[in-house]
Protein backbone atom coordinates (compact mmCIF):
# COMPACT_ATOMS: atom_id res chain seq x y z
CA UNK A 1 0.00 0.00 0.00
CA UNK A 2 1.56 3.75 -0.32
CA UNK A 3 2.45 5.61 2.09
CA UNK A 4 -0.37 8.46 1.84
CA UNK A 5 -3.35 5.81 1.16
CA UNK A 6 -1.96 4.01 4.64
CA UNK A 7 -1.95 7.72 6.47
CA UNK A 8 -5.43 8.60 4.76
CA UNK A 9 -6.43 5.36 6.21
CA UNK A 10 -5.31 5.61 9.85
CA UNK A 11 -7.03 9.28 9.59
CA UNK A 12 -10.56 8.46 8.46
CA UNK A 13 -10.12 5.45 10.89
CA UNK A 14 -9.13 7.57 13.80
CA UNK A 15 -11.93 10.31 12.82
CA UNK A 16 -14.72 7.60 12.68
CA UNK A 17 -13.55 6.33 16.40
CA UNK A 18 -13.73 10.22 17.51
CA UNK A 19 -16.78 10.90 15.94
CA UNK A 20 -18.75 7.93 17.90
CA UNK A 21 -17.30 9.26 21.27
CA UNK A 22 -19.45 11.57 22.75
CA UNK A 23 -20.60 13.29 26.14
CA UNK A 24 -22.23 11.28 28.55
CA UNK A 25 -25.42 11.94 29.89
CA UNK A 26 -28.49 11.19 31.98
CA UNK A 27 -31.78 13.01 32.04
CA UNK A 28 -34.82 12.06 34.30
CA UNK A 29 -35.21 13.26 37.81
CA UNK A 30 -34.35 14.04 41.03
CA UNK A 31 -36.47 13.82 44.17
CA UNK A 32 -35.86 14.67 48.23
CA UNK A 33 -36.50 11.54 50.60
CA UNK A 34 -35.18 13.34 53.71
CA UNK A 35 -35.62 16.56 54.92
CA UNK A 36 -33.55 18.97 57.91
CA UNK A 37 -35.10 20.99 60.06
CA UNK A 38 -33.43 23.52 58.83
CA UNK A 39 -35.20 22.83 55.02
CA UNK A 40 -38.87 24.37 55.87
CA UNK A 41 -37.03 27.67 55.94
CA UNK A 42 -37.16 27.66 52.61
CA UNK A 43 -40.09 25.27 52.12
CA UNK A 44 -38.11 21.94 50.79
CA UNK A 45 -39.54 19.08 51.82
CA UNK A 46 -39.86 15.15 51.19
CA UNK A 47 -41.77 14.67 47.43
CA UNK A 48 -40.03 17.93 45.67
CA UNK A 49 -38.96 16.80 42.71
CA UNK A 50 -36.63 18.35 40.01
CA UNK A 51 -35.75 17.63 36.62
CA UNK A 52 -31.83 16.50 36.59
CA UNK A 53 -28.85 16.20 34.11
CA UNK A 54 -26.01 13.76 35.36
CA UNK A 55 -22.53 13.81 33.93
CA UNK A 56 -20.40 11.14 35.66
CA UNK A 57 -16.69 11.05 35.36
CA UNK A 58 -14.72 9.72 33.28
CA UNK A 59 -17.29 8.09 30.24
CA UNK A 60 -17.12 9.42 26.36
CA UNK A 61 -15.74 12.37 26.27
CA UNK A 62 -17.00 13.54 29.81
CA UNK A 63 -13.24 14.16 31.50
CA UNK A 64 -12.62 13.90 35.28
CA UNK A 65 -15.88 15.68 36.39
CA UNK A 66 -18.83 14.41 37.95
CA UNK A 67 -21.72 16.97 37.16
CA UNK A 68 -25.18 17.12 38.59
CA UNK A 69 -27.59 19.67 37.55
CA UNK A 70 -31.54 20.70 39.10
CA UNK A 71 -33.71 22.90 37.30
CA UNK A 72 -36.40 23.81 39.35
CA UNK A 73 -39.45 26.00 38.26
CA UNK A 74 -37.62 29.36 38.17
CA UNK A 75 -33.72 28.47 39.03
CA UNK A 76 -31.08 25.63 38.55
CA UNK A 77 -28.29 24.95 40.66
CA UNK A 78 -25.12 22.71 39.55
CA UNK A 79 -23.15 20.17 41.55
CA UNK A 80 -19.45 20.20 40.00
CA UNK A 81 -16.42 17.92 41.50
CA UNK A 82 -13.41 18.54 39.30
CA UNK A 83 -11.93 15.13 40.04
CA UNK A 84 -12.57 12.38 42.29
CA UNK A 85 -15.36 10.33 43.20
CA UNK A 86 -18.81 11.71 44.85
CA UNK A 87 -19.37 7.59 45.21
CA UNK A 88 -19.19 6.46 49.04
CA UNK A 89 -20.32 7.56 52.51
CA UNK A 90 -18.12 10.19 52.76
CA UNK A 91 -19.64 13.92 51.61
CA UNK A 92 -17.76 15.71 49.47
CA UNK A 93 -17.05 19.62 49.13
CA UNK A 94 -18.70 20.54 45.14
CA UNK A 95 -18.56 23.51 43.46
CA UNK A 96 -22.23 25.01 43.64
CA UNK A 97 -23.72 27.50 41.82
CA UNK A 98 -27.31 29.15 41.29
CA UNK A 99 -28.69 30.51 38.65
CA UNK A 100 -32.35 32.34 39.49
CA UNK A 101 -32.76 36.41 39.50
CA UNK A 102 -29.16 36.47 39.94
CA UNK A 103 -26.63 33.72 39.67
CA UNK A 104 -24.12 32.96 42.46
CA UNK A 105 -21.81 30.14 44.04
CA UNK A 106 -22.66 28.36 47.77
CA UNK A 107 -20.48 26.06 50.12
CA UNK A 108 -22.01 22.47 49.41
CA UNK A 109 -21.07 18.99 49.98
CA UNK A 110 -22.31 15.68 48.51
CA UNK A 111 -22.50 11.90 47.78
CA UNK A 112 -23.71 9.56 45.75
CA UNK A 113 -24.46 5.59 47.12
CA UNK A 114 -26.18 2.49 45.84
CA UNK A 115 -25.24 3.93 41.70
CA UNK A 116 -26.81 0.76 39.65
CA UNK A 117 -25.74 0.00 37.21
CA UNK A 118 -21.97 -0.72 38.98
CA UNK A 119 -20.08 -0.12 36.70
CA UNK A 120 -21.81 2.69 35.11
CA UNK A 121 -20.99 2.53 31.36
CA UNK A 122 -20.98 4.97 28.30
CA UNK A 123 -23.86 1.83 27.10
CA UNK A 124 -25.41 1.82 29.99
CA UNK A 125 -29.34 2.90 29.14
CA UNK A 126 -29.83 4.21 32.37
CA UNK A 127 -28.78 4.81 35.98
CA UNK A 128 -30.79 4.75 39.51
CA UNK A 129 -28.91 6.45 42.74
CA UNK A 130 -29.50 7.97 45.88
CA UNK A 131 -27.19 10.16 48.07
CA UNK A 132 -27.71 13.67 49.86
CA UNK A 133 -26.70 17.34 49.18
CA UNK A 134 -26.02 19.59 51.81
CA UNK A 135 -26.96 23.22 52.34
CA UNK A 136 -29.09 22.17 49.22
CA UNK A 137 -30.60 25.45 47.26
CA UNK A 138 -27.71 27.83 49.26
CA UNK A 139 -30.64 26.88 52.31
CA UNK A 140 -27.87 27.05 55.69
CA UNK A 141 -27.67 23.81 57.24
CA UNK A 142 -30.19 22.24 55.19
CA UNK A 143 -28.75 18.73 53.85
CA UNK A 144 -31.63 16.30 51.95
CA UNK A 145 -31.33 13.14 51.21
CA UNK A 146 -32.61 11.94 47.14
CA UNK A 147 -33.29 9.15 44.62
CA UNK A 148 -32.31 9.87 41.66
CA UNK A 149 -32.87 8.13 37.73
CA UNK A 150 -32.35 9.37 34.36
CA UNK A 151 -32.09 7.69 30.83
CA UNK A 152 -28.45 7.93 28.35
CA UNK A 153 -29.23 10.83 26.44
CA UNK A 154 -27.11 9.73 23.15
Amino acid sequence: MKPHLLLCSVVMFASAIQANAQTVEFRGSLCLTKTAAACSTDGWQVGDCFLMRYSPPKLGTNGTSTELTLVGQSYADNYSLASGSLIGSKMTPVVALHIGRTGYSFNSTMRIQGQKPNPLLSSSPSVSFTGSLSNFGDSANCTVDFTASGVNRP
